[in-house]
C-alpha cells in the first residue's frame, strides 16, 4: 500500500516502478508520520535513505508505519555520522550544520521527524 498515493500497488516490479516515480517527483520535504485516532495515515520516510542512489527504490522510499522501528533506523543512521560539517542528506535539501544537535533540530523542524 503507499500512503502518499493512498492506492495498492501489485508487488515486485510494479512496485519498483511505483517508487522510482516517487522518487523522481520527490516535492515534499515531510519526513515523519501523521497519525489520526491512533492509525497511520502518513507513513514516515527516512531522508537518509531517500538520497541513497546505491540502494533499490523500494528501499529508499521505504514507509515506516511503527515509530519504535522508525526512530531506531533514523538513530543507526545519525550514529554513523562525524559531529562536524553535517550535511542533510535529503536529495531536495542542501543545508549544512556544525553538530549532531544542529542537525536534529533541523531534522525535526524542517522534515516534521522525532
Amino acid at each position: 500500500f503507499c500512503f502518499t498515493c493512498v492506492k495498492w500497488v501489485k508487488g515486485g516490479r510494479e512496485w519498483e516502478n511505483h517508487c522510482s516515480e516517487h522518487l523522481w517527483n520527490l516535492d515534499d520535504p515531510f519526513c515523519g508520520y501523521v497519525t489520526r485516532r491512533g492509525l497511520v495515515v502518513a507513513a514516515a520516510r527516512c531522508p537518509f535513505c531517500l538520497g541513497d542512489t546505491a540502494i533499490t527504490p523500494s528501499r529508499r522510499f521505504n514507509q515506516f508505519i511503527d515509530p519504535h522501528t522508525y526512530h531506531n533506523h533514523i538513530d543507526m543512521h545519525i550514529k554513523r555520522m562525524f559531529d562536524r560539517n553535517i550535511r542533510c542528506p535529503f536529495p531536495l535539501c542542501d543545508d549544512r550544520f556544525r553538530s549532531k544537535d544542529d542537525f536534529k533540530e533541523h531534522l525535526r523542524h524542517c522534515h516534521g521527524m522525532f
